[in-house]
């Protein structure tokens, strides 16, 4: 496959940490890297909620032009330490953990969103499809068209900065246990924009939309990963640290050996993607947790088998 180069990346994740957490000074010096670098858009996961320096972090990143989006997980505090004016273009509403909880309420979920309305946010819906909660995707996507959000994304899985999560990454047996809901999900989201990271679970969701958010991998080139100690990573599955953050710009590290061996990998078809009628597609899929959970050879896990 060949790649078309990005001089920055179109969008950056980045997870925060109130637990010894980065100081104000050294957030600013990564977003005025981020700024300078032309990023596009940047969201703020992990503990990025209840930061000290989220407000300034936030205000300055859009006044350098970069979109925010911040992610804050389904809990009381979530809404309460948010001013109300922040200028963020999404917001993103993390029900993981109440999904967890054996007997949640629908309830939980209305009632956060109608307390960040309150504020004049209107938060989508997020949850991370791991292991044990694909068969709660029918009831997220009930929910969120009782609340009468506009979106739902799933997104990729964070091994960066969770590597206990490998062990419920989803495989390609779950998808196909999942295969039967498919359809009550696809009937209750006609009306929500869905933002679905991996392209095996979108086939199964969104059998005959377009994909617009994402055509192969785009790890080290579209796409890059920030860690709570500001280092740089491809994305946020991908476990290969390029540099940091706070000792480089990000011009510099996106010019480094390290991100360019990760473009040549992408670039070279894995062997188990070989005489794959599918490939021209997928492009292997995400590589990153192929090889953070096989190697550079491997698949995506969610791909059963060449087509």
């Amino acid at each position: 496959m060949g790649l078309d180069l990005f001089d920055a990346p179109l969008r950056i994740t980045w997870t925060l940490k109130d637990a010894a957490p980065l100081s104000e000074s050294e957030l600013g010096r990564i977003a005025e890297s981020l700024v300078e670098g032309g990023i596009f858009f940047v969201t703020l996961g992990g503990d990025a909620w209840r930061h000290p320096g989220l407000e300034t972090l936030i205000r300055q990143l859009d006044g350098g032009s970069v979109q925010v989006t911040l992610v804050v997980p389904l809990c009381r505090a979530g809404f309460s330490v948010l001013n109300p004016d922040l200028p963020l273009t999404r917001l993103l509403l993390d029900i993981g953990a109440v999904v967890d909880e054996e007997g949640w309420q629908n309830a939980e979920v209305v009632d956060a969103v109608k307390n960040f309305r309150k504020l004049g946010y209107y938060p989508e819906l997020q949850l991370l499809p791991i292991r044990g909660r694909l068969e709660q995707l029918p009831r997220l996507f009930q929910v969120a068209g009782e609340v009468g959000v506009a979106g739902v994304k799933l997104p990729n899985f964070p091994l960066v900065d969770r590597p206990d999560l490998a062990s419920r990454v989803l495989e390609a047996d779950d998808l196909e246990s999942f295969r039967p809901l498919a359809p009550t999900c696809r009937r209750s989201s006609t009306d929500l924009k869905l933002e679905v990271h991996d392209l095996f679970l979108w086939e199964l969701l969104c059998p005959e939309a377009p994909r617009e958010h994402y055509s192969g991998c785009q790890a080290g080139n579209g796409l890059a990963h920030i860690s709570a100690e500001g280092d740089l990573y491809p994305c946020s599955s991908w476990q290969l640290r390029i540099g940091s953050l706070l000792e480089q710009p990000l011009a510099d590290l996106w010019q480094s050996q390290a991100r360019t061996a990760v473009c040549s990998e992408i670039g070279t078809t894995p062997r188990d993607c070989r005489d794959c009628h599918a490939y021209e597609i997928c492009f292997g899929g995400c590589r990153g947790l192929a090889r953070c959970l096989g190697t550079s050879e491997s698949r995506d896990p969610l791909c059963k088998e060449p087509r």
